[in-house]
């Protein structure tokens, strides 16, 4: 047979050492914790500080300050550079642009005069020289076209 509990086994509390503790000896622990992030202490702390070392919050404001302008430099700073280094990279680029501008423009009046000169060879001297002038010309043409028709897609 089971033995059932009587009322009064039933409200019996006991602590860790098995030892019975009756309702009014009963304590409630409870605990709190609180986390402070950043370069400031929390209110509590700085009213200790100051009680230690008088104008010592000041000098913790001051630091925080002086801390956080630092930063801004550094990342102002780090802008400055990256922006120096995409303004270099687009000169650099753009001057290479310009180059092969002046490069084509030379090839194609260069062509052109090729051109003229075959066709003057051929027709007012019946000159089979004339053909050999015109062939790397119209060659030369038919590229500048394609690449134009045609460019290339990244």
């Amino acid at each position: 047979m089971s033995k059932q509990p009587t009322n009064s086994e039933s409200s019996v509390v006991k602590n860790s050492n098995n030892q019975n503790l009756s309702p009014s000896s009963i304590h409630v622990l409870q605990q709190r914790s609180e986390i402070y992030y950043g370069p400031l202490p929390s209110p509590q702390a700085f009213g200790e500080y100051e009680k230690v070392l008088p104008g010592c919050a000041e000098r913790i404001v001051s630091m925080a300050e002086l801390d956080q302008k630092a930063k801004i430099d550094i990342l102002n700073q780090q802008q400055a550079t990256k922006d120096k280094l995409v303004d270099n990279i687009h000169n650099e680029n753009m001057t290479q642009l310009n180059v092969a501008k002046i490069y084509t423009v030379a090839v194609l009046v260069f062509g052109f005069i090729m051109l003229i000169a075959g066709l003057y060879e051929i027709i007012f001297k019946d000159n089979f020289f004339g053909y050999a002038l015109i062939a790397p010309s119209f060659f030369m043409y038919c590229a500048q076209a394609f690449k134009y028709l045609f460019p290339k897609r990244k």
